[in-house]
């Protein structure tokens, strides 16, 4: 599986990333490019958070389930629910959004891995930091996949 801690698979991304133009159409869902970039932003960010994590009882029921989805070879669903923090609604520079999230993933692969050991996913509960590597990577591979990308 892809790590983002590979200089290989960052290249990669940074490669499908440059290549969305204004123009590039979504094959599923709401969001355009601009807001999608934004959007995968917020995720790596909420990885890096140290903010309490409230979590829901569908969580605690099948968050555990659910996390083989981060190691599975199949895609993830197309327009899955989103946390209401997650949805971006707003126009959004989509030059801006590329440069953000790029600077986000490269703060992300700074993080020591102990860091994320030690934080909660608000759907998955804990996970090892091998786990939030998987999920962003999966994360944000799924949605250029939106965007043909």
């Amino acid at each position: 599986m892809p790590s983002i801690h590979e200089a290989a698979t960052m290249q990669e991304l940074t490669n499908r990333i440059s290549s969305l133009k204004p123009d590039t159409q979504r094959l599923w869902g709401k969001m355009d490019v601009a807001q999608m970039l934004a959007h995968c932003v917020v995720g790596v960010e909420a990885a890096m958070s140290n903010e309490p994590v409230k979590r829901n009882i569908a969580s605690y029921l099948f968050g555990g389930l659910a996390k083989k989805t981060i190691w599975s070879e199949k895609p993830f669903r197309k327009s899955l629910p989103t946390a209401p923090n997650f949805v971006i609604t707003d126009s959004r520079v989509l030059e801006k959004e590329k440069q953000n999230l790029l600077q986000a993933l490269a703060r992300f692969t700074k993080e020591p891995a102990s860091a994320f050991t030690e934080r909660t996913h608000p759907f998955f509960g804990k996970m090892a930091a091998r786990d939030w590597d998987m999920l962003m990577y999966r994360h944000i591979d799924h949605h250029l996949k939106q965007f043909g990308a």
